[in-house]
């Protein structure tokens, strides 16, 4: 470049020296004025970024999870218990089985008792208000005999198994005077104490009468079946 005083002008470019301190090299920088622009450092775009969980960061809220509720498991069905009842069961049964069986006398005998020995009388029915379907059958009769009253008591057995008294074959006779009970007596066998089926026992009992008139007769056997 040529300057209007016809000497040549020359510009001044900054340069850069090289200094050596110690052996090493510095590069001497240009006056701030003249340095060039720092270059910009990009913003990166976080909108396309996932969002960091904020326990992570350290700030804001941590995110909290509820958590399920517990379910228990079903309860595993009971397993039934050994019942100690069965054979206490199976004992009731028998002894229901087995409790005792009250009939009465299947007829009506009835008796006079008078002052003259001949006119006595006796007689027996069978009472048409009582059941006979029982297979054991209970018949009680009577007659005057001096100033007592001799009493029969037939027990037949019916039935197609045995049947059994404990303590012994025993009949309850009630003696009763215009529908009142005045005598009894027990007729009884100590040494009968089962009756085979089809077979019959025969008691005999006596009771003393204090007073004339007409007598009815009536039963009760209590046995065991078998």
């Amino acid at each position: 470049m040529v300057s209007s005083s016809g000497q040549a002008a020359h510009t001044r470019t900054p340069s850069k020296r090289a200094v050596s301190v110690l052996g090493e090299e510095l590069t001497k920088q240009p006056p701030a004025d003249q340095t060039a622009p720092a270059p910009v450092t990009p913003t990166p775009d976080t909108s396309a970024q996932p969002l960091a969980p904020a326990a992570a960061t350290g700030t804001g809220t941590p995110l909290r999870v509820a958590a399920a509720p517990a379910v228990n498991p079903p309860a595993a069905p009971a397993t039934p218990k050994a019942s100690n009842n069965a054979p206490a069961l199976a004992t009731d049964s028998v002894a229901l089985a087995r409790q005792p069986v009250v009939i009465h006398a299947f007829n009506r005998a009835t008796f006079s008792f008078a002052p003259d020995p001949q006119q006595n009388t006796t007689a027996s029915s069978t009472a048409t208000d009582r059941k006979t379907a029982n297979p054991v059958s209970l018949e009680v009769l009577g007659r005057a005999q001096g100033n007592a009253a001799a009493l029969s008591v037939k027990v037949t057995n019916s039935s197609g198994s045995s049947i059994s008294f404990p303590g012994g074959l025993s009949v309850d006779v009630t003696l009763s005077r215009d529908g009142s009970a005045v005598e009894s007596t027990t007729a009884s066998d100590p040494s009968v104490v089962t009756l085979a089926p089809s077979a019959t026992a025969i008691l005999d009992a006596q009771v003393p009468l204090s007073s004339y008139g007409s007598y009815a007769l009536d039963g009760t056997l209590s046995y065991l079946g078998g």
